[in-house]
This record gives structure tokens, C-alpha cells and sequence, in this order.
């Protein structure tokens, strides 16, 4: 589960939970909820509709395998349900060669870095 600090960005309650299949040890999906005021409308976050985004075809981009589609989905008890609610395609990826400053990745203090199964 990915969260954030509290003040971080503009809808700082997000939360994303990445599914990982334990063949390829690829991501598969990931469920989200997205906080941003206007969807938001004043609801606590519990009560806020989650989604989730399944990743169907992979692509090489720069050495790298990145997603090439993939769809979104209501996620309801932990289960996808019913038809798509839209799609994504990755085109024309490409990663820049400069390398980001090391700090960028960090663990910040106190999150937990939970093993692969």
C-alpha cells in the first residue's frame, strides 16, 4: 500500500495497493482511491468509490518492460466488477538517460518495505 504524508501534493488521503503475481513477479494491478476535492466532495475517504487498474500487455522501452495497455475497473470487496470504465495505452515511451539525484529514493523514515512473496 502506497500512501502519503499528510500536506503532500493536493489530495494527499490517495492510496494506491499494487498487486504483484507471484509467477512473474510483475505488477498485475493496482487499486486506488483518487481524494481530489472535487470528486471528493466532501466525503471521508472511507465512503469514497475505489477503482482499480489492470495491466494487460507489457512493452520494451529502453531495456525496460513498462506497460503497453491496460483498463480500469470498480473494485468492490477486493474483486473487480463489471465492464471496463476505460482504457489506457502507453505509446512511445522513452526513459531519459540522466541519472536523478540518489536522495530521490530514499526510504523515508518509518515506512516499511514489505518482501515479495
Amino acid at each position: 500500500k502506497i500512501t502519503f504524508k499528510k500536506g503532500t501534493g493536493d489530495t494527499p488521503d490517495d492510496f494506491y495497493v499494487a498487486y504483484i503475481d507471484p509467477q512473474s513477479r510483475q505488477l498485475k494491478l493496482a487499486s486506488y482511491v483518487v481524494t481530489f476535492p472535487t470528486m471528493r466532495k466532501g466525503r471521508p475517504v472511507e465512503q469514497l468509490d475505489q477503482h482499480a487498474i489492470v495491466f494487460q500487455e507489457w512493452q520494451q522501452a529502453d531495456g525496460l518492460l513498462v506497460p503497453k495497455q491496460a483498463q480500469f475497473y470498480k473494485w468492490v470487496n477486493e474483486n473487480i466488477e463489471g465492464e471496463p470504465l476505460g482504457k489506457l495505452e502507453f505509446s512511445n515511451v522513452h526513459f531519459s538517460k540522466a541519472q536523478p539525484d540518489p536522495a530521490k529514493f530514499r526510504k523515508p523514515d518509518g515506512a516499511v518495505i514489505a518482501p515479495l512473496p
